[in-house]
C-alpha cells in the first residue's frame, strides 16, 4: 500500500497520508495532497522511529536521522557519563589494607561509616584499637573484619583514590563531549571498561 509523505523545506517527513475507502483499504490519495509540503509517493507507512530521530527524505529513500541538536546530544551524554561515574563510585573499591585485596562498599552510607571509622582511629584511645568494617575477600565472602587504625586509614586513602579516579575520568569525558564536533561524535563517547 503506497502512501504520500509530506516533506518540509528541511527535507524532513512531517506527515504520511493515505486515504481509507469504505471497505477499510488504504491507498494513496489521488491527486496528491496539496499544502505547505512537497509530497512524494512511498511504498508504505514508515514506523519504528528510534528515540531522538526524525524521518528524512533522502532522494527517494526515507531514512531515520538523529534530530537532536549538538547541545542536546552533549547534555544527554554528560548526564549519561555522570550516571556512569556515580555507578562506578557507588560500586565499591578495592584495598589491600588487610594484607590481601578486599572489596569495600562505597554507597553513601558506607562512605559515611568509613569516614566515621577513620575519624575514630585518629582520636587517642586504648592501645590495640581496632574497628570492624564490612568488606569482601577474594572469594566474595562479605564480613565485618577487624581493622587497625593504620589499616582503616589506608582503606580511606584507597577509597578516596578510587573516587578521584572516577571523577577524573568523568571530567575528561565531559571535556571530550564538549569539544565533539557533532552528535554522531558525541554518541561514540563511552565510559572506559
Amino acid at each position: 500500500m503506497s502512501i504520500y509523505a509530506g516533506v518540509d523545506e528541511d527535507g524532513f517527513i512531517v506527515v504520511q497520508t493515505g486515504l481509507e475507502d469504505p471497505d477499510g483499504h488504504v491507498g494513496p490519495p489521488t491527486p496528491p495532497p496539496t499544502g505547505p509540503y512537497t509530497y512524494h509517493l512511498i511504498p508504505a507507512r514508515i514506523t519504528g522511529r528510534p528515540e531522538g530521530h526524525r524521518l528524512k527524505w533522502n532522494g527517494g529513500n526515507p531514512i531515520w536521522v538523529d534530530a537532536r541538536t549538538l547541545a542536546e546530544a552533549r547534555a544527554d551524554k554528560v548526564s549519561e557519563m555522570r550516571a556512569e561515574c556515580d555507578a562506578k563510585i557507588l560500586g565499591g573499591f578495592k584495598s589491600s589494607a588487610l594484607g590481601t585485596e578486599h572489596l569495600y562498599p562505597a554507597k553513601l552510607t558506607d562512605q559515611t561509616n568509613l569516614a566515621g571509622s577513620i575519624l575514630d582511629s585518629l582520636i587517642p584511645g586504648p592501645t590495640g584499637w581496632t574497628t570492624p568494617f564490612w568488606c569482601a575477600d577474594s572469594a566474595g565472602v562479605w564480613a565485618f573484619r577487624a581493622h587497625t587504625a593504620a589499616q582503616i586509614q589506608q582503606v580511606g586513602r584507597d577509597g578516596k583514590a578510587a573516587i578521584l579516579a572516577a571523577m577524573t575520568t568523568n571530567e575528561g569525558l565531559r571535556a571530550e563531549i564538549m569539544t565533539a564536533p557533532n552528535a554522531a561524535a558525541v554518541d561514540v563517547i563511552a565510559w572506559p571498561s
